[in-house]
Formats: C-alpha cells, structure tokens, sequence
C-alpha cells in the first residue's frame, strides 16, 4: 500500500469526506438560488411577442427549455424559476414543442389494431411464443385476439 498500511485509504476517506461536504455546500446554495429565482420570478414580463414564430398575441405562454420534470430529476429546481430557463410563446408554437407533442402521444388512446378479425400477423404469433403463451393460441384466433393476448401477457409477466 504505502509506507505504511492503510496510508491511502485513509487519504481516500478524507478525500471523500471533503467531497461529501462540497456536495452538502453545493446543495446549501442551490437552496439559496432556489429562494431568489423564485422572488425573482415576480417581475417576469411578457412581452405579448411569440419566440419562436415572432407573431404578437393577446396571450402568450412560458416555455421552459428544461422541462420541470427534468430539473427536478437533475435535483437543480432553481431551474424551473430561471427566467434563462424559459421563452414566451404563442399556444399554437407551445403545442408544437417536444415536451408537448410527447405528452400527446402519452394520453393519446393506444393504436386500434387493423383489420381486428382477420388473422393474427406473423409478428403477433412470435411475440406471443417469446412470452410464453404459445399454448393460448387456438384454431381461428383473430388479430384482435392475439393484441390481447399479448397484453395479458405482458402484464402476467411483470
């Protein structure tokens, strides 16, 4: 190890104590960040003019860049009250975002399946063999059929 034993994990150790006490430090001021943002946040002006389109509007929304959801994932919430953090911009532009169009598709209804009572599609048939549920297939079973199916699947599987 060193001159003498442990020599270096006890440098290790202090090490990592000091970098605990750098990240506690760190956490301490964003707290302070968080604070200010947030009174800072009163004086937002808008300015009625869309970002992304250049168009004026009676009524305009704040974008943020960083999604909410993510500033907080990345534990840095002074975020979501950075004016740097967000743009102004029409509804019509808002809906148009990735955040925006990636919620749509979550609350969108799941795709119907086509031709619901013709046979089930090759794919279908070797999805359902890979969970397992090869012995559910019967004589005459519909496309429709084997979508559920796999669903039931799936769900037994977790």
């Amino acid at each position: 190890m060193g001159k003498k034993d442990g020599t270096y994990v006890k440098s290790m150790r202090k090490l990592h104590e000091r970098i605990n006490k750098k990240k506690q430090e760190i956490g301490q001021l964003e707290q302070e960040l968080l604070v200010i943002y947030k009174k800072e946040k009163k004086f937002w002006v808008k300015q009625k003019i869309c970002t992304i389109c250049g168009d004026k509007f009676e009524k305009t929304e704040w974008h943020h860049i960083i999604s909410q959801h993510r500033c907080r994932e990345l534990g840095k919430e002074y975020l979501i009250y950075a004016r740097s953090n967000v743009i102004e911009v029409c509804k019509a532009c808002h809906d148009e975002t990735t955040a925006s169009l990636r919620r749509k598709v979550m609350e969108s209804p799941s795709r119907a399946v086509k031709n619901i009572d013709g046979p089930p599609t090759d794919k279908q048939l070797e999805y359902i063999t890979k969970l397992g549920g090869q012995s559910r297939i019967f004589e005459g079973i519909t496309r429709q059929q084997a979508s559920s199916l796999i669903d039931t699947l799936k769900e037994e599987s977790q």
